[in-house]
């Protein structure tokens, strides 16, 4: 990966980061993205042209549903927030100078930690369902995409990275027909960009 590349007299080392994300939900046709984003800390080891990294993620889903006008509904208003544990791995394909190309694959545990909904009327009023969602679960995505990293000088490293997502496992259980109900929505996609912070020792500066 990057830093081995820069620094490849030493076999193993770690490195910290912080990303800002973005995400779009497949929500289905009756339903819109609002803006979606998120941040995420991540501690990583470098072991030759492989790169580990796990840490946590906040991000939210938030979209709306339009609504029949003969109920005097004009929209309702979805908004989810999630802690993710990712457990990633970036494998170096492409290196030139200070730009490198890798392979981003992993996995994130799904927890939403708040679910509430907005009702719009027709007359301007709205009305808000908090502490929804009892049956939820711990839910699994899996990350499939591309990293491109640029050093920045001897310590720092840009990264940004495309990823196409898929749920394996459902982050809740939906019952009978509901307007309170999740969609299905098993594909996504996202964008993270993010600055590293790499720890190099010092005896070999």
């Amino acid at each position: 990966m990057l830093a081995l590349s820069i620094y490849s007299q030493e076999k193993d080392y770690f490195s910290t980061e912080l990303d800002a994300n973005y995400h779009y939900y497949f929500v289905g046709n009756d339903n819109s993205n609002n803006f979606n984003y998120g941040f995420s800390f991540l501690i990583s080891k470098y072991t030759h042209k492989l790169k580990l990294s796990t840490g946590i993620n906040y991000s939210t889903k938030s979209y709306d549903s339009q609504e029949e006008i003969f109920n005097s509904i004009s929209k309702r208003k979805y908004n989810l927030k999630y802690l993710n544990i990712p457990i990633i791995a970036n494998i170096e394909i492409v290196s030139h100078k200070k730009l490198f190309v890798s392979i981003l694959t992993g996995f994130s545990f799904n927890h939403i930690a708040d679910y509430n909904i907005k009702t719009y009327y027709l007359n301007g009023d709205f009305v808000t369902d908090n502490d929804l969602l009892g049956d939820k679960r711990l839910g699994i995505t899996y990350m499939l995409g591309t990293t491109f990293s640029k050093s920045i000088g001897k310590k720092f490293i840009l990264n940004m990275s495309p990823s196409i997502n898929y749920k394996l496992i459902p982050d809740h259980n939906n019952q009978r027909p509901n307007y309170k109900n999740i969609p299905d929505d098993r594909l996504s996609l996202g964008f993270n960009i993010g600055i590293e912070y790499v720890f190099k020792n010092t005896d070999n500066e």
